[in-house]
């Protein structure tokens, strides 16, 4: 249909005519004859296209080198192929071995080495908190027992003190029926 509207575009243009008017008319008056007439021009359109680009293609390849960058360009290309290569490669000898490697002896005794230290982890982490607690509560228990201690400390000091002058008033006391006691002559 583009091939069709430049063809008609130019002659319209040509003979001095109104595209759009040109375009209604056709449109107007397609018949099936014209219909045909339109495929035949577009798949003859294809083909020489498709010619064309088989032809490009060959002559690209076929030509000699004679830039720089067309050097440069096939032999990115041929580096890139190759890279491809060894990619799939890699990919298919990385499969291969996380194949081998997950299912292998050696991983399944590291796999339950693991398993045993994790849990053994697990079991020296509770224990670990267990005595964290622990100390927690000695330190609070050790706390209280100051504090008591401290008070009595403070009451023995006290009692001390009472117990001094509890004494002297015994030993005053003691003195003065002794002394009573001798000027009544006993």
């Amino acid at each position: 249909m583009t091939l069709y509207l430049s063809w008609l575009n130019m002659s319209n243009m040509k003979e001095g005519k109104c595209v759009v008017g040109e375009m209604r008319k056709d449109r107007e008056n397609n018949s099936p004859g014209r219909v045909k007439e339109l495929e035949n021009s577009l798949s003859i359109a294809l083909e020489v296209n498709d010619k064309f680009q088989r032809e490009n293609v060959a002559l690209l390849k076929s030509r000699p080198l004679d830039t720089m960058d067309e050097i440069a360009y096939r032999e990115l290309e041929a580096e890139n192929k190759k890279l491809k290569k060894r990619v799939q490669e890699a990919d298919g000898e990385t499969s291969i071995v996380k194949g081998i490697g997950i299912n292998s002896p050696e991983m399944k005794k590291a796999q339950a080495r693991s398993e045993h230290l994790q849990s053994e982890l697990d079991r020296v982490k509770k224990e670990n908190n267990n005595l964290f607690i622990r100390v927690a509560d000695s330190l609070e228990v050790n706390e209280h027992h100051q504090n008591l201690n401290g008070k009595l400390r403070v009451r023995v000091s006290e009692l001390e003190e009472e117990n001094e002058k509890l004494s002297k008033q015994i030993s005053d006391h003691i003195e003065n029926k002794m002394e009573t006691f001798r000027k009544s002559g006993l």
